[in-house]
């Protein structure tokens, strides 16, 4: 601007303020399945609730199965919100007899992200008929019962225990 005839006249000159309001991270997710300590069967689908983020940005959430110790992520990735709860399926398998541990973060759409969840922890167990849950104790008795009759009119009995372990018997019936 230019005031030649005016030395010290007061001066307009429009100014533009952007107000960035703070930024708070959305609280921690909790956790809802596997429960901590479950036994359960493969694959698995993780449950987590949904959070709220203060300022009402959009949230999203990023999950991780980790090894037993809880010192290795052997899975990570982002879970899908449906009806106020979020899920997410790990990509890899999942060992039967193995424990392991997961947790779930929150963050919004400016960056702001909470801190991880507690950790759970989980067991994967047998599904029921598809082997020995000898380690688990958790097969229901299951009876079978294969009949061969050949030359010798052998009889064989499989049975499956009350802990779920096979045991077999045979027996010479003529």
């Amino acid at each position: 601007m230019d005031a030649p005839d005016a030395e010290d006249s007061p001066v307009s000159v429009p100014v533009q303020l952007e107000v960035l309001r703070a930024n708070t991270a959305p609280p921690a997710p909790g956790l809802l399945s596997p429960s901590d300590g479950a036994e359960v069967y493969g694959p698995v689908e993780f449950t987590a609730s949904t959070v709220t983020d203060p300022e009402g940005d959009t949230v999203s959430y990023h999950f991780q199965l980790l090894s037993s110790s809880a010192d290795e992520v052997l899975d990570e990735g982002a879970g899908e919100v449906i009806s106020g709860f979020v899920t997410w399926r790990t990509s890899v398998p999942l060992a039967q007899g193995d424990t392991f541990r997961w947790r779930v973060q929150a963050s919004d759409d400016r960056g702001a992200v909470s801190d991880f969840s507690e950790t759970w922890s989980f067991t994967v167990i047998p599904e029921p008929g598809s082997g020995c849950g000898c380690a688990h104790g958790s097969a229901p008795p299951v009876g079978l019962l294969v009949s061969l009759v050949g030359l010798f009119g052998l009889a064989f009995f499989v049975r499956r225990g009350s802990a779920g372990c096979p045991a077999s018997a045979r027996d010479r019936s003529r």
